[in-house]
């Protein structure tokens, strides 16, 4: 998974500092108002598979695994590149009408489309585990 820089920079805290990091802790070192900040960020890298939670308090271990290969991350990069380009060259599209922009479009299209067929099954695993969809 794809992490924000402000989790990022909460998980390299984490991993660098403590092997178990209260909310408390970390929003203190980042010099946030709230826990709750902090919180969040928890949250959302426990569901990136990240950190893996201890019992039910806001503490949690880093987790000795990542979710997604370094491989997977650099191809789920090109795709969101490639959507982009498309979203892009739409827009131009839209804006003068030059038909060049729209075949420059349908070629991203079909470049990110065949990216996407190139995913890993433990990617698309990942992905639907992220999104709370069944991968039985």
């Amino acid at each position: 998974m794809l992490l924000t820089s402000a989790q990022q920079s909460v998980l390299e805290w984490v991993r660098a500092n403590l092997r178990v990091a209260p909310a408390e802790a970390i929003a203190a070192h980042f010099g946030w108002a709230s826990p709750n900040a902090a919180y969040e960020h928890l949250q959302a890298l426990v569901r990136k598979g990240y950190l893996e939670r201890v019992g039910n308090g806001l503490r949690v271990i880093v987790s000795n695994t990542s979710p997604m290969s370094l491989e997977d991350q650099a191809l789920e990069f090109r795709i969101k590149a490639q959507g982009a380009l498309l979203e892009a060259e739409m827009a131009d599209y839209r804006l003068t009408g030059e038909a060049h922009h729209k075949a420059a479009a349908e070629l991203h299209q079909a470049l990110m489309t065949k990216l996407i067929a190139e995913r890993s099954e433990r990617a698309v695993r990942a992905m639907e585990a992220e999104r709370g969809l069944d991968h039985a």
